[in-house]
């Protein structure tokens, strides 16, 4: 199971910028989650209702 870390939106803005550091990433706001998929230094975002919906989608499962 991969890892998941919190991060601020600021952070998020940072790792977005800089595609450092490599890993998956969620965002808490709140009107829901954004997930951010950096594990290959591309930082794919996406925004969900749920924490669940988000984890699922970063861990790539169905």
């Amino acid at each position: 199971m991969k890892d998941i870390c919190k991060v601020t939106i600021l952070e998020a803005i940072r790792i977005i910028r800089t595609r450092e550091p490599i890993g998956l990433f969620i965002i808490y706001q709140k009107d829901g989650y954004i997930g951010l998929d950096n594990s290959k230094g591309y930082a794919w975002t996406e925004a969900f209702k749920t924490k669940e919906e988000c984890e699922i989608w970063l861990r790539r499962e169905d």
